[in-house]
């Protein structure tokens, strides 16, 4: 058994979700984010509380259609790792490793700057795009966003050129809400979402 509900997109750093956009985002019985696939889209539940200064119907209107103000905002994230596995950047080719193995992500747009022996993880100054390995606890999420120039992910503090050590912030399998499935508005982008 499953459930859905449709979502509106608050941030666009989890692409091709954009700011406005209306997903559908399913959520299978019994859903606790570990059972998500890796790389997968996940709602991390994350979110903001009531929109401020909207009338309770019309919170209420955009909790049951995804249009319009709610009560709730959601972040749309990518899971990149789960408990128990190590989880770091960059490889030589600047991809994001996941225990020790490169990962192919052709989902992500604008991603920070990365120039082999110029700007990497061994350059004065480093790659923005670089930080530690970092092993995820038990029940817990790493979550980076599609857009990762600007987003505001489990590495955010970690794109420094002096972060703290530990920088990786996650997020407990519990937070995850569903996953992404469909786009439903706007209606020239309507679809199903990887």
């Amino acid at each position: 058994m499953t459930g859905s509900s449709p979502t509106a997109c608050p941030r666009s750093s989890a692409a091709p979700p954009q700011v406005g956009d209306v997903v559908v985002v399913t959520r299978p019985a019994g859903w606790d984010g570990s059972k998500a696939d890796d790389g997968s889209k996940a709602d991390d539940g994350a979110g903001s509380g009531p929109a401020g200064g909207a009338p309770a119907l019309v919170r209420a209107f955009g909790d049951l259609t995804g249009i319009g103000p709610s009560n709730r905002s959601y972040l749309v994230k990518r899971i990149v790792a789960r408990g128990g596995q190590t989880i770091s950047c960059c490889d030589a080719d600047g991809r994001l490793e996941r225990d020790g193995r490169g990962i192919d992500e052709p989902y992500v747009t604008l991603n920070l700057p990365f120039v082999p022996r110029v700007l990497d993880c061994s350059t004065t100054p480093r790659s923005a795009r670089c930080f530690r390995a970092f092993t995820v606890p038990s029940g817990e999420l790493v979550l980076l966003g599609d857009h990762r120039s600007a987003s505001a992910d489990s590495a955010a503090a970690c794109r420094g050129q002096s972060p703290p050590d530990p920088c990786m912030r996650t997020a407990p399998t519990s937070a995850v809400v569903g996953r992404v499935a469909l786009r439903v508005w706007p209606l020239w982008r309507v679809g199903m979402l990887a």
